[in-house]
């Protein structure tokens, strides 16, 4: 009997096994799959459990201990309609997001959900995330104002580039080529008499997202980078992933958390089995400007 058993199970991990290595090659994928991660950019919201709606109405957690200044890595989803929900980090299913967003999800397509603002209004937005690559011995980058503490901000290469020009918050600009390499970003706005400089190394073929995030009183604003994709390639080309930590860092009193945690494989290949898309109302988008 026991051996019997033995059998079943050795068989059964097998077939998941198998099940994995299809749902994880793109060349054996059945079904046309998008790209989607999530951000947590509200200063002082706790560290929250992300949920998607599965197709009986259900929440599933798919991303757990999200904190301020995290970005997860991106998860294949069936192309289709979804919510998106975040509760603080343990609290029970029932308790009552703090934030919610809802979207048609194209396939071949990625995107960036982000809770921002303060939690006593905070909101939530999708980016359209353009993954293809730059040109031979550039890099490519765009900038997301999730700063709530200022309204209008600037962003400029020392050098003189400007990326990003009176840029509202919970706005975000279009990718724009820069040279690779080790470059001084200047940030410039109201709250501060004193522009901020952040030094950032951008490889040569990825593309990226520099985050302006809220800092603290002498320093009132941070930019972190975010590696989007990796890879060198011609321009117009489709980048790889990221394949290991995305650089993150937190900001004001907030500590400065290394990447999120990438949902297990297994963990994805049980949610994908569940989700069927349903009809729901879109989200606001929020496309390059």
């Amino acid at each position: 009997m026991f051996r019997r058993h033995l059998r079943l199970v050795v068989a059964l991990g097998a077939a998941l096994v198998a099940l994995a290595a299809t749902v994880a090659s793109p060349a054996s994928a059945q079904v046309p799959t998008a790209r989607v991660r999530m951000a947590h950019f509200s200063p002082d919201a706790p560290p929250t459990d992300v949920y998607i709606t599965g197709f009986d109405g259900s929440q599933h957690l798919v991303l757990p201990g999200l904190g301020y200044g995290q970005v997860s890595e991106y998860l294949p989803l069936e192309a289709g309609d979804y919510t998106f929900s975040m509760r603080p980090a343990g609290a029970s299913i029932d308790t009552t997001a703090v934030v919610t967003s809802s979207a048609h999800i194209e396939a071949d397509a990625a995107y960036t959900f982000e809770a921002l603002g303060q939690l006593s209004s905070i909101t939530s937005t999708v980016l359209d995330d353009d993954l293809s690559s730059p040109p031979a011995g550039q890099a490519r980058v765009r900038v997301i104002q999730a700063a709530a503490s200022t309204p209008l901000v600037d962003v400029n290469v020392q050098t003189g580039q400007v990326l990003a020009n009176q840029a509202a918050f919970a706005s975000a600009t279009g990718y724009a080529p820069v040279p690779a390499g080790s470059i001084n970003v200047e940030l410039s706005a109201a709250v501060s008499d004193t522009p901020t400089v952040e030094q950032l190394d951008l490889d040569a073929g990825t593309v990226n997202s520099l985050v302006v995030l809220d800092g603290t009183a002498g320093h009132p604003l941070r930019l972190v980078k975010v590696v989007d994709a990796t890879g060198m390639g011609a321009a117009g080309s489709t980048q790889a992933l990221p394949s290991g930590g995305i650089q993150t860092g937190g900001g004001g009193s907030a500590p400065h958390p290394g990447s999120a945690p990438m949902v297990p494989l297994a963990a994805v290949v049980g949610f994908l089995a569940l989700m069927v898309p349903t009809t729901i109302v879109a989200t606001r988008r929020i496309r390059a400007i």
